[in-house]
């Protein structure tokens, strides 16, 4: 399976990512000038397999160019395979504010991931 990543989704979820930690830090009365210039998430690297996303000087993000997920930082070089954040077709489902996405509540992504538990685990 072969995902093309559409550059203009890209440059938008990067301007949603910058618009949240903002917004974080203004709630938090963290908006101090040092702070605000650390929030710009941008592309670190465009390698063969990930897009790695970095938000301020750490690196926070990389997207699989094969699936399309988002996908935490497991160290500067690789994600954390295990745990995934929608794609760039469901960034709206989540909130990305704190220093890891959150799932909004009633999304799609987190129905779907309710009913994989619900029917992996029996009750």
């Amino acid at each position: 399976m072969s995902t093309v990543i559409n550059r203009v989704l890209l440059d938008n979820w990067i301007e949603m990512l910058t618009k949240a930690q903002i917004t974080r830090l203004q709630e938090n009365d963290l908006d101090c000038w040092a702070n605000i210039i650390q929030a710009k998430a941008t592309v670190n690297r465009d390698g063969r397999r990930y897009i790695a996303i970095a938000i301020g000087t750490g690196m926070r993000y990389f997207i699989d160019k094969q699936t399309g997920l988002i996908h935490p930082s497991a160290s500067w070089k690789k994600p954390n395979l295990k745990r995934s954040f929608g794609t760039l077709d469901t960034v709206k489902d989540f909130d990305w504010g704190g220093y890891e996405a959150v799932s909004k509540p009633g999304t799609p992504w987190v129905m779907k991931t309710l009913q994989h538990y619900q029917t992996a685990v029996p009750v």
